[in-house]
């Protein structure tokens, strides 16, 4: 499997062996973080859209309000992230309970982590009374906005 990661026009082509290594790993989270930071003008704000109990599709749409484009995501429950947490100051529950969460620097690393350095994911949160599948997302205040499921 090879991966992707770029940052305006640079874009670097990584398979396998790259991502085993431990520096290799660290200096694409780096870069991400950066090219996360520059795009959302250093404001990155994760949303979260509850994924409806029940849904057994393989793929979930979202669709940019105002806009006729929409994107479709690959939906695996075998793939899930799951976070079963019991601190509510995490960013997770305060993003799920929200709707969207501005990032602080430690926040946007764990993210990135738990992410496998990614800007979305699906996740499972289970948090006392919080539970359910989440796509979540790091956005520009713009998009977010106009971001809703289909």
């Amino acid at each position: 499997m090879s991966w992707a990661t770029c940052c305006g026009s640079s874009l670097k082509k990584l398979d396998q062996k790259n991502l085993n290594d431990d520096n290799m790993r660290q200096r694409i989270h780096d870069k991400l973080k950066y090219c996360v930071k520059t795009w959302t003008n250093n404001k990155p704000t994760l949303t979260a859209i509850r994924i409806p109990e029940g849904f057994h599709g393989n793929s979930i749409r979202l669709l940019q309000e105002g806009n006729k484009r929409s994107i479709s995501l690959e939906y695996s429950s075998e793939k899930n992230i799951e976070l079963d947490i019991d601190d509510k100051n995490h960013w997770a529950p305060r993003c799920v309970s929200a709707g969207t969460l501005s990032m602080s620097n430690n926040n946007l690393d764990d993210f990135l982590n738990k992410t496998k350095n990614a800007t979305f994911a699906l996740f499972t949160v289970k948090v006392k009374e919080i539970r359910g599948i989440y796509m979540m997302a790091i956005l520009n205040d713009m998009v977010y906005r106009k971001l809703r499921l289909a």
